[in-house]
């Protein structure tokens, strides 16, 4: 790691490290401090639990016919400690929705449940034939091996698609997973904003910032535009009776 004296700095040059020369993820060992790399672990871990919450309300939400909103709040207040320990890149600090959003979706994995042997034979079948595809040896049985395949999958989901023949769930991940998957993102994150120079940055905040007025102000005019037109539509049904 980069020899440095500030904790921040420290912590995005060993996420910049891992994720540019595939090392190993920030340990004690690998950081050459041990309390700061406690300081980051436990921070992260923290993270896990709201994001797995999160992910898995939005699982639950897909079903259902209005829009539900989902408090975040308990995510956000985790994150801050893990933003302020990798600080400032290029005078700006990660950007805490995409920070967020990576950390949601490797918070669980999703796991298939067969309650139909159809469905199961054909998952075996499938891997059966991606094997075959790997190992085929001539260009007609890589031919073969790849129709086969492809049969299968729109099979898998023909059968999917029929009510009760499966049904997904969202795992929270165990926590190194967890900690070794969302390490190596904000390194990719790191080493993107290492790239830019920090007038680059500020531009790309400044730009999602009026796209959210925008959007903001949209909003607020539909929403009034619609009340008017409620209003109107009452008062026709009033003059008429």
């Amino acid at each position: 790691m980069a020899n440095t004296t500030t904790k921040t700095t420290l912590i995005a040059q060993a996420l910049a490290d891992n994720n540019e020369f595939k090392k190993e993820h920030i340990t004690p060992k690998t950081l050459g401090d041990y309390a700061l790399a406690r300081e980051w672990r436990n921070a992260l871990k923290a993270t896990r639990l709201p994001a797995y919450r999160i992910a898995e309300k939005r699982h639950n939400a897909m079903s259902k016919v209005e829009e539900e909103s989902i408090d975040q709040s308990a995510l956000y207040t985790a994150l801050k400690p893990v933003l302020d320990l990798i600080g400032e890149i290029n005078g700006h600090k990660l950007n805490a929705k995409n920070v967020a959003e990576t950390i949601i979706g490797e918070s669980h994995r999703i796991v298939v449940k067969d309650y139909n042997a159809d469905l199961a034979d054909a998952r075996i079948d499938l891997r059966r034939a991606k094997i075959d595809e790997k190992n085929a040896e001539t260009d007609a049985d890589l031919e073969t091996a790849t129709a086969e395949k492809e049969r299968l999958e729109d099979e898998i989901a023909r059968l999917e698609a029929i009510p009760g023949n499966c049904k997904k769930q969202y795992d929270i991940r165990t926590e190194t997973t967890f900690i070794n998957a969302v390490e190596f993102l904000l390194g990719e994150a790191v080493t993107g904003q290492l790239a830019k120079s920090a007038d680059e940055i500020a531009a790309e905040i400044k730009a999602k910032e009026d796209a959210r007025k925008a959007k903001s102000k949209a909003r607020r005019q539909a929403k009034r535009q619609a009340a008017a037109e409620a209003r109107k539509a009452e008062a026709a049904t009033t003059t008429e009776a």
